[in-house]
């Protein structure tokens, strides 16, 4: 079954001690940061069920930003996502990877209880993770050597740190 996977901070969704006051099962209302839609649609990628597409999609996201830092991720599966009553519908992608691009989809016609069944679905069943960035970099400069990412594309902080690797 492929996975869903949409970009969160991975912080706001486990309990710790700065949130003592946050009950069981319960998650923080900051998550909604996490899932922020515009025209009722969020924006997600599919990872395929064996995953030998995530390390490209990790590199083509990381590689967006201006600055290197943790990349973190939720997954979900995508039938769960559906279970939810949540439509998901391809669409381009934008990554400097256009190969990673045909990946994108967004999830459509959401509304509040739709995001809420989201976020319960990725605290319950879902997976979070998190690539620290010596990681994310080797897998940029692998991108970037294979010719699936242009280097030109790249922030100036990426670069620089590609330059140092090499």
């Amino acid at each position: 079954m492929p996975l869903i996977l949409r970009k969160i901070r991975r912080s706001k969704w486990y309990k710790h001690e700065g949130v003592a006051w946050l009950q069981a099962g319960e998650l923080q209302a900051d998550i909604l940061v996490d899932l922020k839609t515009e025209d009722n649609w969020m924006s997600v990628w599919l990872v395929e069920d064996d995953k030998s597409n995530l390390d490209d999609l990790l590199s083509a996201l990381a590689a967006t930003c201006a600055v290197l830092s943790n990349l973190d991720y939720a997954t979900l599966a995508e039938d769960i996502v559906s279970a939810v009553g949540v439509k998901i519908v391809q669409t381009e992608g934008d990554t400097p990877n256009k190969d990673v691009n045909k990946w994108h989809h967004d999830l459509v016609e959401l509304s509040v209880s739709k995001v809420v069944g989201l976020a319960k679905a990725i605290l319950t069943s879902g997976e979070t993770k998190r690539v620290q960035p010596r990681q994310i970099l080797r897998l940029i400069a692998r991108a970037v050597e294979s010719g699936k990412i242009d280097a030109t594309k790249l922030s100036e902080d990426i670069r620089a740190k590609l330059e140092k690797l090499n």
